[in-house]
């Protein structure tokens, strides 16, 4: 029982630091079509910020990019690694951040825009109106904790996003994820 607490509070810290907890999206499957890495970028180090956290960023095959982070566990009175898998994908015209923590079986699902200076601005999911979604039946999900899990399949899930996407997210609450090393060396 307390393993469990201590992953579900690992995993609220990782959405505190990542997105202010706005409400998430979350599905058994990513959205869209994976973007593999390119071959000269396997293996490049990249460390990006949000708010105060840093974020230590490495894709180790062309299709999984691995990011970390340290947490401070009050309980325990020291760092705790916090480690996730980032799926970048497209659909359509559209780009996205699927997050899939190392102890979760869901992915995150937030909307992502690149910046010209290199940093990404990301949209969590529109509470109202996932709700709405799911009240009227457009998709099939479950409200928990600040987050809509979908309950569909892949296909599902891709036609639900491209023909709602700008209901689904958020988008008077922008957050600026930066690069601080690696891209621009």
């Amino acid at each position: 029982m307390f393993r469990k607490l201590l992953k579900s509070i690992s995993w609220v810290l990782m959405c505190l630091f990542l997105m202010s907890c706005g409400t998430t999206l979350k599905s058994n499957h990513y959205v869209g079509i994976q973007e593999p890495v390119d071959e000269k970028e396997l293996n490049k180090e990249t460390i990006w910020t949000f708010q105060d956290e840093i974020f230590y960023v490495r894709a180790v095959d062309p299709n999984k990019i691995m990011a970390s982070s340290l947490s401070w566990d009050s309980s325990e009175n020291e760092y705790k690694v916090v480690t996730f898998q980032i799926v970048l994908t497209s659909l359509d015209k559209y780009t996205f951040l699927n997050l899939k923590d190392e102890n979760s079986a869901s992915y995150s699902i937030y909307r992502v825009i690149p910046s010209t200076d290199g940093a990404l601005v990301v949209f969590t999911a529109d509470k109202g109106n996932m709700k709405r979604h799911a009240d009227e039946g457009k998709i099939k999900a479950i409200e928990r904790d600040n987050s809509f899990i979908i309950e569909s399949t892949k296909e599902d899930l891709d036609d639900y996003v491209l023909n709602n996407v700008n209901e689904i997210f958020d988008y008077s609450r922008a957050h600026i994820i930066k690069p601080l090393k690696g891209l621009k060396e």
